[in-house]
């Protein structure tokens, strides 16, 4: 467990050296996972809280009262971590539990740390740790824009041969950060009503993250419909594909077609059919069959057949 008070003379947080934790005082405490069965009876809701940490699966929150308990569920895709960031929070008055890996936690209230401000007390402080995930998530937006448009140019010149599981892993990855904006919206929306008729700075600064999110969640909406566009125009080179294909064997069939009407018709056992004896015979068919071969190709280029 670690400690950290607030500063109000310089806008900032320090950490507490005493291993008993006061949550009279106030302040922050970062729990490891398993040491949250070590949070004191007399904590406000906190069976609830316990369950919550049980399975952490997505972003909510819940006020009860003075309190208000949540979970934060952040994709790997936005993090460095190769797993996702789960984090559970407890906050009433002017206290923040935060459950979680105590290194990530650790690491999330040092970068808030470094940029000291005005006002800052635990309902702040947890905004500014949910802002540090968001603060890159624009630019990962526009990298999956940005793929995708390369990925249109190529199919206007050749087709993947694994564009369907592409184009499957994409839809999960926009699926997920749909789910996180919206989930994280809801949470910024619970904070708000919570604290609206205690702080109206820390009401308003919530309402912020919610349409920033709400912003991102459009972004989001908005890739996805891209991936639409891009799944039809692959369907579309497919079947252009094909349709040029069965033009070729069309094309193919009716050149041929000459020659197997010749073959077909000298193939019959009549010893008095035309030309069978002449000396000339065999010139003269090889000569019709290629005028006739000729003749069609000439036709089909003009059609723009191939």
């Amino acid at each position: 467990m670690e400690q950290y008070l607030f500063s109000p003379q310089t806008g900032s947080i320090a950490r507490c050296e005493s291993r008993n934790a006061d949550f009279s005082a106030g302040g922050v405490f970062l729990y490891e996972t398993g040491e949250a069965q070590n949070l004191p009876a007399s904590l406000s809701r906190r069976a609830a809280f316990l369950f919550s940490l049980q399975h952490i699966r997505y972003c909510k929150a819940e006020s009860f009262g003075g309190c208000v308990i949540g979970t934060l569920y952040i994709p790997s895709e936005l993090t460095e971590e190769t797993e996702p960031v789960k984090i559970a929070f407890h906050l009433e008055n002017n206290t923040l539990i935060l459950v979680g890996n105590i290194q990530t936690l650790r690491t999330n209230v040092a970068d808030v740390t470094e940029t000291p401000s005005d006002g800052l007390c635990a309902a702040i402080l947890l905004l500014h740790m949910i802002e540090s995930f968001l603060s890159d998530d624009v630019l990962y937006l526009q990298s999956i824009d940005e793929e995708f448009t390369h990925k249109e140019e190529a199919l206007l010149h050749t087709i993947p041969t694994d564009f369907n599981g592409y184009l499957m892993t994409s839809r999960r990855k926009l699926s997920r950060l749909h789910a996180y904006y919206e989930q994280l919206a809801d949470v910024a929306d619970v904070l708000e009503g919570s604290l609206a008729m205690v702080n109206e700075n820390q009401s308003n600064a919530w309402r912020l993250l919610g349409e920033r999110c709400g912003r991102l969640h459009n972004n989001t909406e908005a890739l996805s419909e891209y991936l639409q566009q891009l799944r039809e125009l692959y369907r579309s080179q497919i079947d252009l594909r094909q349709s040029r294909t069965m033009s070729l064997l069309t094309v193919v069939t009716t050149l041929f077609l000459p020659l197997s009407l010749v073959a077909a018709w000298y193939g019959m056992n009549f010893s008095n059919m035309l030309a069978i004896n002449s000396r000339w015979g065999y010139p003269v068919v090889l000569l019709l069959v290629v005028l006739l071969v000729v003749g069609e190709i000439i036709y089909f280029k003009k059609k723009k057949m191939f």
